[in-house]
């Protein structure tokens, strides 16, 4: 079937945050993703293709496929460059359970940079992280960015955006939660016999002053530059992220 003028305008629509959670939908680019996105429980509303890559249809033959050319192609792509591959895929309404969470859950204050929270997702999924709770202002995590910084791994972990304070207020106990500082006790060696939390705050102000109270262990993760004084003043907070990743899941 081929695109209409009135389903380009609706995708179009999905570029921004309040006609994704008006319509309950959001946008995935390139094979690679649609090929993640395609194998797990996420719905995939249609399929578009470009003449160009309209045999693809084939490999995915249950889904609803429209085919466009390049330039209409391009009206709806959120990329710079087009694969010539889009889907629409319906949100998941689903709530957290914090009684089945993993051993590790990441917990994100205010992270605003949709790069960011794409490569920690992307970070979570390589060491088996299944759980990653978001502030309400952290950037949405179905921002074509970073659905893009994903590659992928949105299919197979679960995002969720809370209250932190007053999840934390609620279910804290549960859990050892460690928070992400400039000073605080070396992150290595932090083992618990508990579940663990840990913070990531915002990239330039760090966790904010309603979320630290509810902290058990301030962790920071050394500076090993032989030139500290000239050296940078922060990590960046998805390589933060994939540090404390590293070292909480490794084995002794």
């Amino acid at each position: 079937m081929e695109l209409s003028n009135r389903q380009i305008k609706w995708i179009r629509s999905l570029h921004r945050k309040k006609f994704r959670k008006q319509e309950g939908f959001f946008i995935i680019e390139g094979v690679k993703i649609l090929d993640d996105v395609a194998r797990s429980s996420l719905h995939i509303e249609l399929l578009v293709l470009t003449t160009e890559n309209q045999n693809l249809h084939k490999v995915y033959p249950g889904l609803k496929t429209f085919f466009t050319d390049s330039r209409s192609f391009s009206r709806i792509s959120a990329q710079s460059t087009s694969s010539g591959v889009l889907a629409v895929v319906r949100i998941p309404d689903n709530s957290p359970v914090p009684q089945n969470f993993g051993p590790l859950t990441l917990m994100l204050d205010s992270i605003n940079d949709p790069g960011n929270l794409g490569t920690i997702i992307r970070t979570a999924d390589w060491f088996g992280i299944q759980n990653i709770i978001c502030s309400e202002d952290t950037v949405d995590v179905y921002n074509p960015k970073t659905v893009q910084s994903t590659m992928g791994s949105i299919a197979h972990v679960n995002v969720f955006y809370e209250n932190l304070p007053g999840m934390l207020g609620d279910t804290g106990t549960q859990f050892t939660v460690l928070g992400l500082f400039m000073q605080g006790e070396p992150l290595q060696g932090q083992k618990s016999n508990k579940k663990t939390i840990i913070i990531t705050g915002n990239e330039a102000n760090g966790i904010s002053k309603s979320v630290q109270p509810y902290i058990h262990k301030r962790v920071s993760i050394g500076v090993h530059s032989n030139k500290k004084a000239n050296g940078p003043e922060s990590l960046n907070a998805s390589i933060a992220t994939a540090i404390a990743c590293y070292e909480l899941t490794k084995s002794e």
